[in-house]
């Protein structure tokens, strides 16, 4: 009708658990917008004993043209990024979560780690992901419960800019590789939460 573009977007997704233990998954989108795209999407998830579980993502994308901008600074300014005509790509996700008192048959739900792989080609298209393309991240997260009441994390987040991957983006932000450190120290009771955090970032360009 007159004064009305149709816009659709559309998805199925499907899982099996295999057994206790395995999970797979297959995930497909179709954004059929002005600047839509197509994506294919496998996963497994492995689980080991009560608190160990490993994820594993793979996607595929194609998408046509598009104008996009992104922000550094919280949304406070945006800046363009020109695209290929055509565009299509890849991304991988891992993503693992265990105790560690538990994996070595320690005391358990003492010491907890939390680690992530991601890699995402200049190419590849998601919603919400035009920051993220040509980009390698990875980092963890490990948390000790020193008492019922009182946690200590130590986080490490890494992100770099492949070469010739994402040129557009590294001449916005003018970095390259960013890494990150935080420590943080959490103290809960009944009716409230402290907590206190350092942390450093350290910005390559």
């Amino acid at each position: 009708p007159d004064g009305f573009v149709e816009e659709t977007t559309y998805g199925v997704r499907f899982a099996r658990q295999i057994n206790d233990n395995i999970k797979l998954g297959t995930t497909y989108i179709k954004d059929e917008k002005e600047n839509g795209f197509e994506l294919r999407g496998y996963d497994m998830t492995v689980k080991y004993g009560k608190s160990t579980e490993l994820k594993v993502e793979y996607a595929q994308s194609e998408s046509a043209t598009f104008a996009n901008s992104v922000s550094y600074d919280g949304g406070l300014t945006f800046s363009s990024l020109p695209l290929d005509e055509s565009l299509s790509g890849d991304a991988v996700k891992i993503d693992l979560k265990t105790d560690l008192g538990e994996l070595f048959k320690k005391e358990e739900n003492k010491l907890l780690l939390q680690a992530y792989f991601q890699d995402v080609s200049s190419g590849f298209s998601s919603q919400g992901g035009i920051s993220q393309q040509g980009a390698q991240k990875y980092g963890f997260k490990l948390t000790a419960n020193l008492t019922p009441k009182d946690t200590l994390a130590l986080m490490y987040d890494y992100q770099r800019l492949k070469a010739q991957e994402n040129i557009e983006t590294t001449d916005v932000s003018g970095a390259k590789k960013i890494s990150d450190y935080t420590l943080q120290y959490k103290r809960v009771e009944k009716k409230y939460t402290l907590t206190g955090e350092y942390r450093l970032s350290l910005i390559h360009i």
